[in-house]
């Protein structure tokens, strides 16, 4: 028999199914998932939001005043139809509002592929094309979808309805929906568009911390490279030097990743993310095999988190199980290394550090030996490390004679690293150090570098300790330094003169998730993104591809060309390394008046430590844009000295700037409507082989004005084009009849000589049309003759079923192509050398989606089992129809391709997604913080806890309890798990009894008076089964109105998993949580807060990511179909429980159930080998199907379940 009741074990392995993608999931209709569900229509209400016509009516273009407010939901509360308390049953079914909101999201998700974005206004929807060209207005206006009624958008099919007319209109003429990437820097005198949408994010009750996002809402299709635009008709561009905190290599929508999309390398992982506690991720996989290829050796284990902050809490974890143990972190001044709460406590800035700390839990301290010329070598006395690593060295006197050899500043910073090395020695030999943790180069410190020398001698230090040392790369890794890894270029050596390494590094930001490099194994897997993975690959791509040491040449010239030309002593210590710059200025008052004016001034770069500005550059910067920040920084700066009237000193003159009135936003360029269309007197027609042999003539006149002899075709060679498969040209003539363009290509297999073709991984599938021929006569250029043709290009490609277009451009021979062909989407795919018989030529070979964004999703191989594990990870089960639909239309493409720091920045996307959370949100739960991962999730609804109240110390939660392994602090509230911070762990009331585990409770409060934060509990505990009843709740509540703040982990039974009427279980019993813990899986979590557990000061909480946008926008998904899905939940929860309440032990809530055994690893291995995949649990097995689980596949589950029970 292997029934059990529910026995605390810590005992249990990890087991990794290869999941392969069933082919029996549910086929459902485009852009739901289900079948319609009646909505109620409700009456229209004032929004007071005014429109006005900005150009011709044909037009059709609005612009917007920035007094919108929460469209949808304002209307509702106008209407009545949502009161602004907390009802019950917000979300009920039948509810018009939320109806409407699934209705117009899927609307504007699908119109964004093409470039439209859908407006609320009044009664109507606008389809805003102001940011495509006017002939896009004048089409839609024509085919009546500039405005639509919301009347006409009241159920699934009406919504099927509109969605097929708008892309058979796009898909009429592609080449004009789609968006154009912005090239130089751009300030508008207002952002209404941009102001109106954050508006909506932050809501009627600041969901988020008001004004905590930067004032543009990014547009990610007009966006590329360094040069990033805002939603807005007339955008905001600037010039991000930051590369989004360094978690950028190219910028935005970079080549390598565009490319991987095209080729098909994220597979299915972008719309069902992989589980990687128990699945084997490809991703994952391969992103470790390149890392261990190019880390010579020294690590032997790659373990991946969700963040920075979460890579560190995992080194440390590691470190403090394979090294001597203890409960101590040592760490250095100016250091900054995550912000949940162990790495947190070793982060020197008091500001980000000292609200959060836990006694007992203090860092102990180093002073870091700041080096202000990272390229200057400092010498290594003969015996150093060996001297440390033996620990003959026992005062600074030791090293006398070396010293002696030393320049003043040499030996100034030997005797101070000499003085910190035994201040570490002594340190390590006093208190319970378990770890290391130091940054080779310090970022937010104030971009300090470290001498070779001094890092080598720690390490030697830490050796002899047996204490790991961890070094924090989350910022340099991955490419910054020049070298992959920050300490590879500084050749870190042993006592014995060979290379050497730390024994952990942790990385993110441009590994686009957290990764540690290990010499010992990863006790337990963390759920991660694997699209994410896939995306730091092609990262790793461009770092093999970037010219880091001409970047940095560049770097120099201009900060060292800017220090030059303002008076001596305003800038100084200009610094840098591969592409991490920085310089710096008298005060935090200066630079934070120069970031005032940043966006206007058409740059976005921070401050770092007291008084320095730094910069991250990437691969898609070059010297031209680099120069014009340099002007923008020198305006800036003499604008100042300007205002201050004189410079005698840097300290008078930052106190001066100290006292200047805030600097006024203003308006810089002009900005004009992108057009497509010809021009008068021109007309296009559609090339055939007859009428090319008509124009030959004319076509080689074309030629000779535009090649040397070498490159011109031959009146036969184009003659021969025009007979191969796929052909497709155009001409543009003249009034009378003159040529005056033309253009030609056929598929790709029709040039099998031509270099880059017959390379192209897309050879022989006929999905790409080569792009041979595009000439205008020179008499005629600058008219938008070769747009028009490349538009003409797109249109008939896309209409014969191509879905690329490829091309090659001579570099710096083709001066308008080359921008021509990016403004439509060009991304660079291979730079060819040795081309057109020249040593020197080079060539360019681009490829061009003809639908912007879109991946193929496979249909994946056979699967007869049934998956009923892993409906937490994929909640719509391994191809849900809604997200196919939106990743082979485009809809995904933006945040497949890109990262962006949320903390800073919203987009279209993420703000639907706020506008649906504040739309189920837990009742009385006015307030959400975005994390991303499951851990960061638990630290940082800790830290608002903390926050509130100061003397705060101990965390309470009941046995039983699971809500993350991978932060110190979750562990600590994790049953089983190795604690860190000693938390209590009280008993539970459906083992112990509803009345022994409020007495238990009550002693605990009474025993830590004035100290406890919280207490957190699961409804329905994820690993256990355990179920809090009513009873206990309501006795909960009592306690949470004298004072306790109760945080309810839904991630079992949140996301409509555990309730039939409402979003969160929460919502049906009698408490009203303090904060609501839900992770919503891949690379997100939510933190709900009433507000007695809210931050409302913004940035007070952040962290660089705060989230992620892919995962926001799968979520999305998940949330819509769980309200649409509710009738089929209700019957497939009533058929689970009506096989599970038969089991002895077992238990259930909504579509999940747990089941105790003995055996849990066995057992599951048994079902999986019968074909039933099941959750591996400590001490038993869970089923966690997904939220559109058939029938059939849950009566085949439980039946093949049933008879392995017998």
């Amino acid at each position: 028999m292997r029934w059990c009741r529910h026995p605390y074990s810590p005992s249990f392995r990890h087991r990794r199914f290869h999941l392969l993608p069933t082919s029996h999931c549910r086929r459902l209709p485009l852009s739901h998932e289900q079948p319609p569900v009646r909505s109620c229509s409700p009456a229209e209400g004032k929004l007071g939001l005014n429109v006005v016509p900005w150009a011709a009516p044909s037009q059709a273009i609005y612009r917007f005043c920035t007094n919108l407010r929460q469209p949808l939901l304002a209307f509702a509360l106008e209407t009545g139809h949502w009161s602004n308390g907390h009802p019950r049953n917000r979300c009920h079914p039948g509810s018009g509002v939320m109806n409407s909101l699934i209705l117009e999201q899927e609307l504007a998700e699908a119109c964004q592929a093409y470039g439209l974005l859908v407006e609320p206004h009044q009664q109507d929807l606008l389809l805003q094309w102001d940011r495509l060209p006017a002939e896009t207005g004048q089409l839609l206006d024509q085919a009546g979808l500039a405005r639509i009624p919301r009347s006409a958008l009241s159920s699934p099919s009406d919504l099927a309805s509109l969605l097929r007319r708008i892309e058979e209109l796009a898909e009429s003429q592609p080449g004009l929906f789609r968006l154009r990437p912005v090239e130089h820097p751009h300030s508008p005198a207002t952002m209404p568009r941009s102001s109106a949408w954050l508006e909506r994010y932050y809501g009627e009750m600041a969901f988020s911390p008001q004004n905590e996002r930067k004032p543009a809402v990014i547009d990610h299709g007009r966006s590329r490279g360094p040069m990033i635009a805002s939603i807005d008709s007339e955008p905001l561009v600037f010039f991000d030097a930051s590369s989004q905190i360094a978690t950028h290599s190219w910028g935005l929508n970079p080549p390598a990743v565009l490319e991987s999309m095209a080729l098909g390398r994220f597979g299915s992982d972008p719309i069902a993310n992989p589980d990687p506690t128990d699945e084997v991720v490809d991703a994952l996989d391969d992103f470790a095999n390149a890392l261990k290829v190019r880390t010579d050796g020294h690590f032997d284990h790659f373990a991946f988190a969700n963040s920075g902050a979460e890579a560190n809490e995992k080194a440390l974890h590691i470190a403090q199980r394979s090294g001597r143990g203890g409960q101590k972190l040592l760490a250095f001044k100016g250091s900054f290394h995550g912000r949940t709460l162990l790495p947190l406590h070793g982060t020197w800035n008091p500001v980000k550090r000292t609200p959060f700390e836990l006694t007992g839990f203090e860092a102990c301290w180093l002073a870091y030996p700041r080096k202000l010329e990272p390229f200057a070598q400092a010498s290594m006395p003969a015996g150093w490390i060996s001297a440390w690593r033996t620990g003959k060295v026992k005062a600074s006197e030791h090293w006398v004679e070396a010293s002696a050899q030393m320049t003043p500043d040499e030996q100034s910073l030997f005797l101070e690293e000499v003085q910190i090395l035994l201040e570490a020695e002594a340190q390590l030999s006093s208190e319970a150090i378990f770890a290391v943790l130091i940054e080779a180069m310090q970022g937010e410190g104030g971009d300090n570098h470290l001498s070779s020398r001094f890092l080598s001698a720690l390490l030697a230090i830490c050796r002899r300790h047996n204490v790991p040392m961890i070094i924090d790369e989350v910022q340099t890794g991955m490419g910054l330094s020049g070298d992959l890894f920050w300490f590879q270029a500084m050749n870190l050596e042993d006592e014995n003169g060979n290379p050497d390494a730390p024994d952990l590094v942790s990385l993110a930001k441009k590994a686009q998730l957290g990764v540690i490099l290990s010499r010992w194994p990863d006790p337990e897997p963390t759920e991660v993104q694997a699209a994410s993975a896939r995306r730091g690959l092609a990262y790793l791509e461009i770092y093999e591809a970037t010219p880091t040491e001409q970047i940095a040449e560049f770097a120099a010239r201009g900060l060292e060309g800017l220090a030059a030309a303002l008076p001596k002593g305003l800038v100084t210590n200009v610094r840098g390394r591969g592409l991490a710059w920085a310089i710096d200025l008298p005060s935090g008052a200066v630079i934070n008046r120069m970031l005032s004016e940043r966006f206007w001034r058409g740059y976005l770069t921070y401050i770092a430590g007291q008084n320095t500005l730094r910069f991250r550059l990437n691969a898609a910067m070059d010297e031209v844009d680099w120069n014009r920040l340099m002007t923008a920084l020198e305006s800036s700066l003499q604008q100042m000295l300007d205002d201050v009237g004189h410079f005698d000193n840097p300290e008078s003159f930052a106190a001066a700037v100290a006292e200047l009135p805030p600097s006024p936003w203003q308006a810089q360029g002009t900005w004009k409507i992108p057009s497509s269309g010809l021009p008068e007197g021109f007309r296009l027609e559609e090339l055939s082989p007859p009428r090319v042999q008509e124009l030959l003539d004319s076509m080689m006149i074309l030629e000779a004005d535009a090649y040397e002899p070498a490159r011109r075709e031959t009146p036969a060679g184009l003659a021969g084009f025009a007979e191969l498969p796929g052909f497709i040209g155009h001409a543009i003539m003249t009034s009378n009849g003159e040529l005056a363009a033309f253009s030609m290509g056929a598929a790709l297999e029709g040039f099998p000589s031509v270099e880059g073709c017959n390379s192209d991984p897309t050879w022989g599938d006929g999905t790409s049309f080569y792009s041979l021929e595009m000439l205008t006569d020179s008499t005629f250029r600058g008219k938008g003759l070769g747009r028009a043709l490349k538009v003409a290009q797109l249109n008939a490609a896309y209409e014969a079923g191509f879905d690329w277009i490829v091309g090659r451009n001579r570099v710096g021979g083709t001066r308008e192509m080359g921008p021509l062909n990016r403004s439509l989407g060009a991304h660079l795919v291979q730079r060819l050398d040795g081309q057109y018989g020249e040593p020197e030529g080079q060539s360019d070979y681009y490829r061009i989606p003809i639908r912007p964004g879109a991946i193929s999703i496979p249909d994946g191989d056979e699967f007869d089992g049934i998956d009923l594990a892993h409906g937490l990870q994929r909640p719509l089960g391994p191809r849900p129809t809604s997200l196919v639909s939106a990743a082979e239309r485009g809809s995904l493409g933006g945040a497949i391709a890109n990262k962006l720091s949320l903390c800073n920045f919203t987009t279209p996307d993420t703000i639907r997604f706020a506008e649906t959370l504040q739309a189920v949100r837990p009742k009385g739960c006015d307030h959400a913080l975005y994390t991303s991962g499951r851990d960061e999730m638990v630290d940082k609804g800790l830290r608002a806890l903390k926050y509130n109240h100061q003397e705060g110390q101990i965390m309470l939660s009941l046995q039983g309890t699971y809500v993350g392994h991978t932060t110190a602090a979750a562990r600590s509230l994790s049953w089983g798990r190795e604690t860190y911070y000693q938390w209590p762990s009280l008993p539970h009331p459906a083992a112990v009894g509803t009345a022994a585990a409020l007495a238990a409770l009550d002693e605990a409060l009474n025993t830590y008076e004035g100290r406890v934060l919280g207490l957190v509990c699961e409804l329905f505990g994820e690993e256990t089964g355990l179920r809090l009843n009513d009873e206990y709740l309501a006795e909960l509540e009592t306690r949470r109105q004298a004072g306790l703040k109760v945080c309810v982990v839904e991630t079992s039974t949140g996301g409509y998993r555990g309730s039939a009427d409402h979003c969160f279980l929460v919502d049906e019993t009698p408490l009203q949580p303090s904060q609501v813990w839900w992770y919503t899986g891949g690379q997100l979590g939510i933190v709900f807060c009433a507000d007695e557990a809210w931050v409302e000061k913004p940035l007070q909480l952040i962290s660089t990511w705060d989230g992620d946008e892919l995962s926001m926008i799968r979520c999305n998904h998940h949330l819509r179909a769980g309200f649409r899905l509710r009738e089929n939940r209700i019957e497939r929860s009533a058929q689970l429980a009506s096989v599970i309440s038969s089991l002895p032990g077992a238990t259930y809530c909504g579509l999940q159930a747990f089941i105790p055994c003995d055996a849990p690893a066995e057992f599951a291995e048994e079902l999986a080998t019968a074909g039933l995949v099941v959750k591996e649990r400590k001490t038993g097995i869970s089923i966690v199907p997904a939220l559109n689980v058939t029938e059939e596949e849950l009566a085949r589950g439980l039946d093949l379940l049933q008879r392995r029970l017998a």
